[in-house]
């Protein structure tokens, strides 16, 4: 993380000015982060250890020259654009000659118009898409292609098939994704969560998402959807996709959210069907996969969607239930960050709320908010546009 971008947060959030300009609440940001959050301890990392700094410096060099091959690899292609149209043309002007000589020539004159006008249809796609997208709804793809990512291929979700023998005889201890805001890492992670993503993490599995500048936006519901659509809102506005993950009866209770998430190309993942209160490991590896398929199937039938993504309700594991999962072909997420605003007769205040946002910001964030949350769905915007000028990108999963 860059050691300028965590001076500047701490600022903001000491002085109490972003969060009035920004969020429009009452000034207490300030007073809030240092009493809930631990804004000493987390000013005492920015300003302190030269180690701390050093490493700063050299992830801050590493995330400038990520930025600079990106840009290359744009100029690259740009580069490669324009001579396709220069050979497209060198093209034509050889088939015009060679209609004059033979037979052959005019079939290979055929072929080199052929060619060209494919050379010229990627060029014109090409330059579209640079013109038509916006900065916020490009984020995700830019970055992939920088990456060199291709798109995940569709999985179809399935309950045949399992070694249930395999499965019964792995641990079934109760785990939580949950974590202590005071200990974190160099890069503001939490260590606990640092700690769950080695144990657990992997390309099937994660708890953070990689170690840049990124943010991954998930909004879960488990038993309402109430400002689901004020923050389907915010996103639209602001050009950001995120994915949603609802429960199956919160997805047959609310079918007009669900189409509208699936319109405005955010992503619909699995929240289980039946959201146990205590958690998925309750459960025998037979009710797992019956109450993952019983989603599954709804939202197959009805939308003709297939879900690729799964949330642990109340982000209660163990390694059977995710192993079981995994194995059914679901990517699971967790989170990285995520507070009490679920519960609408204790509702955290905006001022709160956008405090810790600020305050927890780390590398490789996956931001859990609950769709059912009027504060964060009234800080949300702000939140966005902070990031951003901090030098973060919102990404999506798919």
């Amino acid at each position: 993380m860059r050691k300028k971008y965590w001076r500047a947060a701490a600022a903001v959030l000491i002085a109490g000015s972003m969060t009035v300009a920004m969020a429009g609440c009452s000034g207490r940001a300030a007073d809030i982060a240092q009493s809930v959050i631990g804004m000493d301890a987390l000013q005492s990392r920015i300003t302190g250890k030269d180690s701390s700094d050093s490493s700063s410096k050299t992830e801050s060099a590493d995330s400038k020259d990520v930025s600079t091959a990106s840009g290359k690899d744009s100029s690259v292609s740009k580069a490669e654009s324009a001579d396709s149209g220069t050979k497209s043309v060198d093209s034509k002007a050889e088939s015009t000659d060679s209609k004059a000589e033979s037979t052959d020539s005019k079939a290979e004159s055929t072929d080199s118009k052929t060619g060209s006008t494919a050379s010229k249809t990627e060029s014109t796609e090409s330059g579209t898409d640079s013109k038509d997208d916006s900065k916020g709804s490009t984020e995700s793809t830019e970055s992939a292609e920088s990456k060199g990512e291709k798109p995940k291929e569709k999985v179809v979700i399935t309950g045949e098939g399992l070694d249930l023998a395999a499965l019964l005889i792995l641990d079934n201890t109760h785990l939580t994704a949950g974590y202590g805001a005071p200990y974190r890492d160099e890069l503001n992670r939490p260590q606990e969560t640092v700690n769950l993503q080695e144990q657990f993490g992997d390309e099937k599995c994660e708890f953070l998402h990689g170690t840049d500048q990124t943010i991954h936006l998930v909004f879960t519901a488990g038993y309402a959807n109430s400002s689901t659509n004020a923050i389907l809102d915010v996103l639209k506005e602001k050009g950001v996709k995120a994915t949603f993950f609802l429960t199956g009866y919160s997805m047959e209770d609310n079918p007009e959210i669900v189409k509208r998430i699936l319109e405005e190309g955010h992503t619909l993942g699995s929240h289980s069907y039946s959201h146990p209160t205590y958690g998925m490991d309750t459960y025998t590896v037979e009710q797992i996969i019956d109450d993952s398929m019983r989603a599954q199937k709804y939202i197959r039938d009805t939308y003709d969607y297939e879900m690729q993504y799964y949330s642990f309700p109340s982000g209660y594991f163990s390694e059977r239930a995710l192993e079981t999962i995994k194995a059914m072909g679901y990517h699971v997420v967790f989170y990285s960050f995520a507070y009490n605003d679920y519960d609408e007769e204790n509702m955290i205040s905006p001022d709160e709320a956008i405090a810790q946002l600020y305050a927890q910001l780390h590398v490789g964030e996956i931001c859990q908010l609950h769709a059912t949350s009027p504060s964060s769905a009234a800080v949300l915007a702000s939140f966005i546009e902070g990031a951003r000028e901090l030098g973060y990108t919102f990404e999506n999963f798919e």
